[in-house]
């Protein structure tokens, strides 16, 4: 990741950016040398914690579009967050053509 964020800083573009950035935070201008050492402050544990918030199942949402089911109705299964696969019996996220 280290390397990542600093290879993207070689175009003008994207240094004008985290310049810009740096700015709206009110932070003033970001070195790259503070930006990494905040990078590197943060811990698996902080990472797990707010992966947990945010793919909590009760923040998740399903969407279906176009019939699903024999009758043409949408059919949601009641088996937890992450059913093993659609109604037609294809695994949910598999192209259906």
């Amino acid at each position: 990741m280290r390397g990542a964020f600093i290879m993207g800083l070689e175009s003008l573009t994207s240094r004008m950016s985290h310049l810009a950035r740096g700015e709206i935070r009110r932070r003033g201008r970001e070195t790259v040398e503070q930006v990494l050492r905040e990078y590197e402050a943060v811990t698996e544990d902080e990472i797990r914690q707010l992966a947990g918030e945010i793919l909590a199942p009760s923040r998740l949402n399903l969407v279906a579009l176009g019939p699903i089911g024999r009758e043409g109705a949408a059919s949601v299964p009641s088996s937890g967050p992450f059913p093993p696969g659609g109604s037609d019996g294809i695994p949910l996220g598999a192209n259906r053509v």
